[in-house]
């Protein structure tokens, strides 16, 4: 696998069971009174799930531009889905959310209804997260076609708010970061029994959501008389 192609072997054996063992190490942290561990996994996972997509994104010439679609007509729904699976979701980011998941579960002790509340919100915000990438990596690759810069304004953007939070140790902000932070203080009302800002929160999630399809309908879709 190393020899016949290095990002598959770095992703497979590196990247996705590293998330897995760095929660695994922090065990202690996630069941303890420390309120920002959670968004901070959070925050490592999506990081690490945007350079998936963005890497896949530079690697796969055959992703389909918005031009393509107004040569060979499709609906908005099926333009939705074709770059949805061609650009954006892979077995990679797949695999590493499942293992991400399902170690925070395993290791967390939490209740049911707080691992219902985490998995229902962690959905939600991820369909956020998805349609957002898919917007920038539409505005990005329209204006500088497969360029670095996508992966200067999304992964190194990131990284460097991720380092500069760490180093200042002022990691409660990170319970503040768009849709890590988010589902991360959303857990922690669930464990606080706050349900009126848990479905606050969830009403956020929501509005989130739709607002990415908004954006994506009006910006990313193509505009033309031969798009039904």
């Amino acid at each position: 696998m190393l020899y016949t192609n290095k990002l598959i072997f770095i992703h497979s054996v590196l990247i996705i069971p590293g998330m897995g063992v760095i929660i695994y190490l922090l065990r202690d942290f996630l069941i303890s009174t420390l309120e920002y561990i959670q968004s901070y996994i959070l925050f490592l996972m999506f990081l690490f799930q945007t350079a998936l997509i963005v890497g896949k994104r530079f690697k796969n010439e055959f992703f389909f531009s918005l031009r393509s679609y107004t040569i060979f007509p499709q609906k908005s729904t099926q333009i939705f889905l074709y770059t949805l699976i061609f650009g954006i979701i892979d077995i990679n980011v797949i695999l590493m959310v499942v293992v991400t998941l399902l170690t925070i579960i395993y290791v967390s002790q939490w209740s049911f209804l707080v691992i219902m509340v985490f998995t229902i919100i962690f959905v939600l915000y991820e369909i956020t997260y998805l349609l957002y990438m898919m917007v920038t990596i539409d505005i990005m690759t329209e204006k500088y076609g497969n360029s670095k810069n996508l992966f200067l304004v999304t992964f190194n953007l990131f990284f460097i708010i991720e380092l500069f939070t760490r180093l200042t140790e002022r990691f409660y902000i990170f319970n503040y970061y768009p849709i890590s932070g988010w589902i991360g203080s959303t857990v922690q009302s669930a464990i606080k029994g706050d349900t009126d800002e848990v479905f606050f929160k969830f009403g956020g999630a929501i509005l989130a959501a739709l607002l990415g399809l908004f954006i994506l309908n009006k910006i990313s879709f193509p505009k033309n008389e031969n798009v039904f």
